[in-house]
């Protein structure tokens, strides 16, 4: 990410919803009182219970550092169709449509 104190800023607060699920797991509390946990810190935060699993792993395996957001630099840079791409993707659309009808 370039903007390194927005990166760190988001660490912080991923860290902020994790930390009383990891503290409750080094307390070695009771596996039900760690899944209401994840359940209230997802439904607070809005965030998907796989993404709070990546976080805490993240966490677990990086310390600090994994919680903080990755750039997408170098990820599919190209966003656009090219002519030659959007005459081939007029065909399959065709193609499907036809099989769809018969």
């Amino acid at each position: 990410m370039k903007d390194t104190r927005k990166a760190e800023e988001i660490a912080v607060n991923r860290h902020k919803i994790i930390a009383p699920i990891m503290a409750a797991m080094e307390e070695h509390a009771d596996a039900a009182k760690i899944v209401l946990l994840k359940k209230e810190a997802c439904e607070q935060n809005g965030i998907s219970r796989r993404t709070l699993g990546r976080w805490l792993d993240a966490y677990q395996q990086y310390g600090f550092e994994g919680i903080k957001p990755v750039g997408r630099e170098g990820i599919a840079q190209v966003r656009f169709l090219t002519s030659n791409h959007s005459g081939s993707t007029v065909k399959l659309q065709r193609t499907r449509c036809q099989i769809r009808t018969e």
